[in-house]
């Protein structure tokens, strides 16, 4: 005690196991969002306005999965559709029949890519988790922007559709 300990000066102490709890925490949520979303070595998002027509909605939908199902790093990528404006289960059938479509009319093979997860409603806290791992932000004709503000998404690179087919996508670091 004579030595003055630095648990005994409680200010210093204190931010010392907050820093520590903080960074805790965001490893946990980093690897949680990871695991739930199975993020890959690319991770794409897009954020469709799920309250436009559906005939537009489906086929921006359409134009992405299948430009993806078709890429040369298509086992490497995780696409991220943003559902915040829609049940889970709206989401989901449209994504299963627009899905089985391709495989029926277009001859699509999903077996090996890429992984597709659906974003419900998220915290500030996961996104500012979240957005470092995104790549590429996919631009839609039927972007939602209140959701990609909202998000901060802003700021991610991002491409469109018809570039997204012709172009290897580029990792960045994480």
């Amino acid at each position: 005690m004579q030595a003055n300990p630095s648990f005994l000066d409680s200010r210093s102490y204190s931010a010392k196991i907050g820093s520590l709890f903080q960074e805790l925490f965001s490893k946990y949520l980093a690897d949680t969002l990871s695991q739930n979303f199975r993020l890959g070595d690319i991770n794409l998002i897009i954020f469709p306005d799920w309250l436009q027509p559906e005939d537009l909605l489906y086929q921006d939908l359409a134009s992405v999965i299948s430009s993806l199902t078709t890429h040369p790093d298509k086992s490497s990528l995780t696409l991220l559709i943003d559902t915040q404006n829609i049940s889970d289960e709206e989401a989901d059938m449209l994504l299963s029949s627009l899905t089985m479509n391709l495989l029926m009319e277009d001859d699509v093979d999903i077996t090996e890519g890429p992984e597709i997860s659906l974003l419900g409603k998220m915290s500030h806290t996961q996104w500012k988790t979240l957005l470092p791992r995104i790549n590429t932000r996919i631009a839609l004709a039927t972007d939602n922007q209140e959701a990609i503000a909202q998000a901060k998404a802003e700021n991610l690179p991002f491409c469109d559709v018809d570039s997204l087919s012709a172009s290897k996508l580029e990792m960045t670091p994480l």
